[in-house]
C-alpha cells in the first residue's frame, strides 16, 4: 500500500511537459515579393507553379505524423539551391 501511495505522490509532483508546435505559416503570405525573390531566387507565382508540378510526388496520402507540407518542402529545397546552406544567412 505504501508503494502505491508513493507512486501516486510522484505522479502528482511530475510537471507537465509543454508541447512545442512548429510554426508552419506560409512564408509566401508573410514575406513581400521582394523578400521572397531575395530568399528563394524565384517570384511567388513561379514558386506556386513549381509546387503545382511536384505536388503529386511530394504530397503524403495521410496526415499522420504531421508531414511537412509540399510548399515548405519546395521552399526549403529552393533556399538550399539558392544559397548552398540550410540556414538563413
Amino acid at each position: 500500500m505504501a508503494a502505491f501511495v508513493d507512486r501516486i505522490n510522484r505522479l502528482r509532483r511530475r510537471q507537465l511537459i509543454e508541447r512545442v508546435v512548429a510554426d508552419r505559416s506560409n512564408p509566401l503570405e508573410v514575406l513581400s515579393a521582394e523578400e521572397v525573390r531575395e530568399r528563394y531566387r524565384f517570384c511567388p507565382e513561379t514558386i506556386h507553379f513549381i509546387v503545382g508540378v511536384v505536388f503529386n510526388v511530394l504530397d503524403s496520402p495521410t496526415s499522420r505524423s504531421l508531414p511537412v507540407p509540399t510548399l515548405l518542402s519546395v521552399l526549403t529545397a529552393l533556399q538550399f539551391f539558392a544559397t548552398g546552406c540550410h540556414h538563413l544567412l
